[in-house]
């Protein structure tokens, strides 16, 4: 028999940039993000800032059952940029902080993981003194 439908890696992709294109500045977050990018085949964009970068990382899987499929866990990379030369550091964590409080309102990803939870930050400040485009790079483990 085919296969129906979309993978759930897929699903989890799409319900995880919809949630980080809700980031809009206001009474829930500080960063109005302008455009959340998802690295695949087509070249990125860098001219529009606050963004938003999702890059599917690796999946892996363990013995564990559920409902008679093993349990994977897909990692995802999430980088936000932004441009900031006043106060990188606060502009930084203030990104951060959104971008976590956006992929944690819906932990299950729309009913198509069991966990959704952020892994690691590294944030980058700018290196020149003309450049202000710093951020952080994210990891961010599902477990579907």
């Amino acid at each position: 028999m085919a296969p129906t439908g979309e993978p759930v890696t897929e699903a989890v992709l799409a319900d995880l940039e919809t949630a980080l294109s809700t980031i809009t500045a206001g009474d829930d977050y500080y960063t109005e993000v302008r455009r959340v990018q998802r690295i695949d085949s087509k070249p990125v964009d860098l001219r529009v800032f606050p963004q938003v970068l999702l890059v599917p990382m690796d999946i892996s899987f363990n013995d564990t059952r559920t409902a008679g499929s093993h349990q994977g866990v897909m990692r995802v990379g999430i980088t936000c940029i932004l441009k900031e030369r006043t106060d990188p550091v606060k502009a930084i964590h203030r990104f951060v902080r959104d971008i976590h409080r956006a992929i944690i309102i819906d932990t299950q990803r729309g009913g198509n993981a069991l966990d959704t939870h952020l892994e690691r930050v590294e944030p980058f400040y700018p290196t020149e003194e003309t450049d202000a485009m710093c951020g952080a790079d994210l990891v961010v483990a599902i477990r579907y």
